[in-house]
């Protein structure tokens, strides 16, 4: 028989009267975000990777700048996941955290490709290379004008400066190197001496400039060629002049306007004058031994010397020139004997 008194089951209770019943809820599934963010950099890490390995010259640099791309599509994932209210957010700090690491140590590792590229072995060979060509075009332009050979003394076109620039068979491109940047151009010419003018010095700057235009230089400098200091050419006074010439600008002025940013000085020995009057001064100062000033005191009394013994001459006095010392020269002295002839009585 079965026990009456066992309790009922609990039941729920009814809903009010005219309220329909409310739908069960569904549960809410956790969404990590971070993750797609975190698999979109390993991606991209081991796409670049594989270009940087296998494409011989690639330049992961541009590619690089697109990192900011992993915080877009992690602003992506919240905007998509927040807008479902059957998905709760929960932020995978660690996966954010991998997708920087992984941002960091994948972009230097694709950069040290370039970083041996520019301290490595190869870098010194690419440059010997630019050294060689740019040498080689110059002295082709200038031989093929056979009457620089009168006024060239020596040429000389190098490398001023270089930096990481390009790799590979871009890096062997003079042309590429120079159009991006990556190093820059210079020639030194020496002219023979002897020039008359800074308009005769400049009409042959000219003419090496037009025989050059072909060669990619950035800038020029032109000088005389100078003689040792100890040599006997140096024993006499020379006149050296200077051009410097910057830009295609420049290289492409007339010969008015190369001649007006001449330079000149005069040289003796290792000593520089700015004027040929400095250099006399020196010369008197060195031939005779007394100061600037000694030198100025010595023609000014040499000169009133002068005048006051052409004043003597013209008044018919005997001439009495002053000593060299400025002393006034002495009287000269009565003949005792003569005037007591005079005074004595005639007999």
């Amino acid at each position: 028989m079965e026990n009456m008194n066992t309790a009922a089951a609990p039941q729920k209770p009814a809903a009010p009267a005219g309220l329909a019943a409310a739908p069960a809820r569904q549960p809410q599934k956790i969404r990590r975000v971070g993750t797609f963010a975190f698999g979109l950099a390993l991606i991209a890490a081991g796409v670049l990777l594989l270009c940087t390995i296998l494409i011989p010259g690639f330049d992961p640099r541009p590619l690089i700048r697109l990192a900011p791309v992993i915080l877009i599509a992690l602003g992506i994932e919240v905007l998509f996941y927040a807008a479902r209210p059957d998905v709760k957010l929960k932020y995978d700090f660690l996966s954010m955290l991998g997708c920087a690491f992984i941002l960091v140590v994948m972009g230097g590792a694709s950069l040290l490709p370039l970083v041996w590229d520019w301290v490595g072995p190869g870098r010194d060979a690419r440059v010997r290379a630019l050294d060689a060509e740019l040498e080689q075009r110059g002295s082709a332009a200038l031989e093929a004008v056979p009457a620089l050979k009168d006024c060239v003394y020596t040429a000389d076109f190098y490398l001023l400066d270089y930096t990481v620039g390009l790799t590979g068979e871009q890096g062997a491109d003079l042309d590429a190197m120079i159009a991006a940047g990556a190093c820059s151009t210079r020639a030194n010419f020496v002219l023979e001496p002897g020039y008359a003018s800074a308009d005769a010095f400049a009409a042959d700057c000219a003419k090496v400039l037009d025989a050059c235009r072909d060669v990619p230089l950035q800038s020029c400098s032109f000088t005389t060629w100078e003689p040792p200091y100890d040599s006997a050419a140096a024993a006499e006074p020379y006149e050296v002049y200077t051009l410097n010439v910057n830009g295609r600008w420049e290289q492409d002025a007339t010969v008015e306007r190369l001649a007006a940013q001449v330079d000149s000085d005069w040289r003796y020995q290792d000593a520089a004058f700015s004027t040929r009057e400095e250099l006399d001064r020196y010369l008197a100062e060195t031939e005779t031994g007394m100061t600037e000033e000694e030198l100025q005191q010595q023609l000014y009394q040499q000169g009133y010397d002068e005048g006051y013994a052409a004043a003597l001459a013209e008044a018919g006095a005997p001439q009495q020139v002053p000593d060299t010392q400025g002393e006034p020269a002495p009287e000269p002295q009565p003949d005792t004997a003569t005037d007591a002839e005079e005074s004595a009585p005639q007999a």
